[in-house]
């Protein structure tokens, strides 16, 4: 039997992905059509919604009995057209979702009735209290408050990556003279941090998120001079970032570099920095680059005990190691090692743990007083349990 799950899914959430995995498991086929909602401004066309959908689903072992597909006729229309006897419906507790639904039930019945065939309605809701709760609307309103950390928990990977690269847009407009210089640099930017599974634009929006929470909290900041430079180093403190090392099967247990340790890939801050002076030109004429390029070098973490804008920035690259969600260190850990996949699990591991160890082994991680004494503490439990299970 096949079923089939309509929505406009702008965007899809892992509310939505919990509907299809279940669904995917109990029927023959699940088609999911992706539509237009004629009362709302689409975040994303069609087409794009479509692609974000096969790309979080990707890996599903149901993936095979999922066809994601947009048509834009009526959903009796399309569920006849692709022999789906199922509608299925997501429903939300505690909502009117339930009696909205029953409503548009009676109607899908009477309408398919007259079509010659029959389609019966199955509702999915989630167990889970804060899924539960997620809708894409919601996730529209987290983005638009900033709050990029939680929107992280609501919807895939690659969704979030993909709203990132819509929201941020405009704090990064701000650093420069004129709209079309930014736009320039926005495109090269979104292209150098494209198809990382860590150090991509959801790791900038963890950072500007840990900036927002860490001037809501200091009333001294209120009047933050180098704020500019310190947003600017922040989008661009990992803009070049080696990544590959050709064909995988080169690398052997033996080959090292000329500093005696494995070239695993690395952020280069050098480099980085070297970018900012690049565009120094269409910058905002109130930015330092010199300061901005300091700040994108704080991020090297060499050790040395920092102060000011350097410890803040330092304290904000690394802001995901205090965090006290299991979900959120393993995603990180496991994101970390895709970034990595070229290398065999006997590269990878001892140089991993080396990284692991130095923060691990240190008296103190965070610089600031206010990341060393939310942060500190839970960062050393969060390390100490990836070693132990590397």
């Amino acid at each position: 039997m096949r079923a089939i799950f309509c929505g406009s899914f702008d965007p899809v959430t892992e509310g939505h992905l919990d509907i299809i995995k279940r669904a995917a498991r109990a029927y023959e086929t699940l088609i999911v059509n992706v539509g237009n909602n004629s009362d709302k401004k689409a975040l994303f066309p069609v087409e794009e919604r479509v692609s974000l959908i096969k790309e979080a689903i990707k890996d599903l072992p149901e993936r095979e009995r999922i066809l994601v597909i947009s048509d834009g006729c009526m959903t009796v229309d399309v569920a006849m057209a692709y022999d789906a006897n199922v509608l299925i419906r997501g429903i939300r507790p505690g909502t009117d979702d339930m009696a909205n639904e029953k409503n548009l039930l009676v109607m899908n019945q009477y309408l398919a009735k007259i079509r010659g065939f029959k389609l019966e309605t199955k509702f999915y809701h989630s167990d889970d209290v804060f899924m539960a709760s997620v809708s894409s609307t919601a996730v529209k309103k987290l983005f638009e408050l900033h709050q990029y950390i939680a929107a992280a928990r609501c919807v895939p990977a690659n969704v979030h990556e993909a709203m990132c690269e819509v929201y941020l847009r405009k704090l990064w407009l701000t650093l420069f003279k004129k709209e079309s210089d930014a736009n320039c640099h926005w495109k090269d930017l979104v292209k150098a941090y494209h198809g990382r599974p860590y150090h991509n634009l959801s790791h900038i929006a963890y950072m500007l998120n840990m900036l927002q929470i860490y001037l809501s909290q200091n009333t001294n900041c209120t009047d933050f001079s180098n704020y500019k430079e310190l947003i600017l180093a922040i989008f661009m403190h990992d803009y070049v970032y080696n990544t590959d090392h050709g064909d995988n099967s080169s690398i052997t247990k033996t080959e090292v570099n000329d500093n005696g340790r494995m070239p695993l890939p690395y952020s280069n801050e050098m480099a980085s920095a070297g970018v900012i002076f690049d565009m120094r030109n269409d910058l905002d004429d109130t930015i330092s680059v010199e300061l901005a390029r300091g700040l994108v070098m704080a991020t090297t973490h060499s050790g040395d005990r920092l102060n000011n804008d350097y410890a803040l920035i330092a304290d904000l690259d690394l802001s995901i190691f205090g965090t006290f969600e299991k979900r959120v260190w393993k995603n990180y850990n496991t994101a970390i090692r895709k970034e990595y996949a070229v290398y065999p699990d006997e590269v990878y591991i001892p140089e991993r743990k080396k990284v692991l160890e130095k923060f691990a082994d240190s008296k103190q991680i965070f610089h600031t007083s206010f990341f060393y004494n939310r942060f500190e503490e839970q960062a050393h439990r969060n390390l100490n349990f990836e070693l132990s299970n590397l």
